[in-house]
């Protein structure tokens, strides 16, 4: 047998279903419909010639991407796909394994940034790896 709830406790339930559903949604940053809430990024696919993916940018945004090496820094334009993805490749930076570091940084003229850094193994003179100590 079911026992009915009394008026005082049907309200005491949705007073607590309210102020739980108040305390949830302000915990949370409403996104407007159809973006997403995932921060852009950057993902290195090649190294020979350097190749990254950017993810997550504004749609149709113009991106500025900027690698810098030991041996200087180079500057590609893209522009995002409607999906918010672009690919920058950097036909005169290669990366091979002696390499100090690379660090890769995007940043779109409608505010989405994004970085990368890759750290590799120093070399000797004599071409083995030897371990960074910085």
């Amino acid at each position: 047998m079911v026992k009915a709830l009394g008026h005082s406790t049907r309200l005491g339930v949705l007073l607590l279903a309210a102020v739980t559903a108040i305390a949830l949604a302000a915990t949370e940053p409403a996104a407007p419909a159809g973006t997403s809430t995932a921060q852009p990024a950057l993902r290195i696919l090649d190294t020979m010639p350097l190749t990254l993916r950017g993810l997550r940018f504004r749609p149709l945004e113009k991106v500025k991407v900027t690698a810098t090496t030991r041996s200087g820094v180079t500057v590609v334009t893209v522009r995002a796909t409607r999906q918010g993805t672009f690919a920058a490749r950097f036909p005169r930076v290669v990366v091979t394994r002696c390499l100090d570091e690379l660090a890769v940084k995007a940043v779109g003229a409608r505010g989405s940034r994004a970085g990368v850094t890759l750290s590799q193994p120093q070399c000797d003179p004599g071409g083995s790896a030897t371990p960074a100590t910085r």
